[in-house]
């Protein structure tokens, strides 16, 4: 009876006593994993390390963090990150764990301690980047154009090559945006 394989609950193949242990832990596992999510949700952006998983359920680290690494597979948990850097803190033992966050609430997370953004990755990381020079760049061509700074600049050259520049500038999220996406979903995971 190989059907559990995949299905988060490891088993000895060949071993009627491994199988049935696997299918009574099937309904148990998922009982965990739907509580362990239920308190990333509670946890907002704060997020949460295995060891303090741990803790709240009183439960053994292999328990926990095999019950979060499949809700990390299924997309619904992601590894912190703090402009392309891992987030961490101290565990009960003074050693640093990586933190991880439920994917609805890390679309809008903010570090807690540096109240700055959070994204998922460096690749994101970047492509928020790109997309902050796009706008910024936009908001200065509008000022060149309608005279706000003292300096009226729309000549219909200087009109044709600010346009050129904005359109690299798209040109470039673009790909970025397409390059991110490729590699999120190359994952599988699902973004929001």
């Amino acid at each position: 009876m190989d059907d559990k394989e995949g299905k988060g609950v490891p088993f000895v193949k060949g071993s009627d006593t491994s199988t049935a242990a696997a299918e009574s832990m099937l309904e148990h596992s998922k009982s965990i994993e739907v509580k362990i999510l239920s308190l990333f949700m509670k946890s907002g952006h704060y997020g949460l390390t295995d060891d303090e998983i741990e803790q709240h359920f009183g439960l053994k680290h292999q328990t926990v963090s095999a019950r979060r690494r499949q809700l990390e597979k299924k997309g619904m948990v992601v590894k912190m990150y703090n402009h392309g850097k891992r987030v961490k803190r101290p565990t009960r033992s003074g050693r640093q764990a990586g933190v991880y966050v439920s994917r609805r609430i890390y679309n809008r997370a903010h570090d807690p301690v540096e109240n700055t953004p959070v994204y998922f990755d460096y690749q994101t990381h970047e492509l928020v980047s790109c997309i902050k020079n796009l706008v910024r760049f936009a908001e200065q061509c509008v000022t060149d154009l309608d005279g706000s700074d003292g300096a009226i600049r729309n000549s219909p050259q200087h009109i044709e090559i600010m346009m050129g520049k904005l359109s690299k500038h798209i040109d470039g999220v673009k790909q970025k945006a397409r390059f991110v996406w490729k590699e999120q979903t190359s994952k599988q995971s699902y973004p929001q």
